[in-house]
C-alpha cells in the first residue's frame, strides 16, 4: 500500500492540492446562480444590485473567478451557500487584495452528478 505524504513535504503536498481543487456537496441545489469576472474593486467600485436581484432564489450560488476581493463573497452568502474558484488576472498581489487563496477547480455533487467549476 503506497504511503500517504507525511511530514513537512507532505504537509507542502496537502497545501498545494488544497489549493488547487476543492469539492462540495449541494444535494439539494435545483436553482443555481454563476457569476463570473466581477472585478470588484478594480474594475467597478461595488456589485450592481441588478445581480443580487437576479440571484435571489437561487438554491446555490458559484463564482467563477476574476472576483478580486473575496469579501464580495458575504452579500451571495447571505442569499444562498456560496464557493469560489480563483481567476486568472494575478496583478492583484500588487494592491493587496487578490482571490488567489481560492482553489483554480471546484467539483461540486448535485442531483448525482457533479459539476466542475474553473475559470
Amino acid at each position: 500500500m503506497p504511503r500517504r505524504p507525511g511530514g513537512v513535504n507532505g504537509n507542502i503536498a496537502r497545501f498545494i492540492l488544497s489549493h488547487l481543487h476543492a469539492s462540495v456537496s449541494a444535494p439539494e441545489a435545483r436553482i443555481i446562480g454563476v457569476v463570473s469576472d466581477t472585478h470588484i474593486p478594480h474594475r467597478i467600485s461595488a456589485m450592481p444590485l441588478a445581480v443580487y436581484d437576479a440571484l435571489r432564489g437561487c438554491d446555490l450560488i458559484l463564482h467563477a473567478g476574476d472576483l478580486e476581493d473575496p469579501a464580495i463573497l458575504e452579500p451571495f452568502r447571505a442569499l444562498a451557500p456560496t464557493y469560489a474558484v480563483r481567476g486568472n488576472l494575478h496583478w492583484q498581489y500588487s494592491t493587496g487584495t487578490h482571490d488567489q487563496e481560492l482553489p483554480l477547480a471546484l467539483t461540486v455533487a448535485l442531483c448525482g452528478r457533479n459539476l466542475w467549476l474553473t475559470h
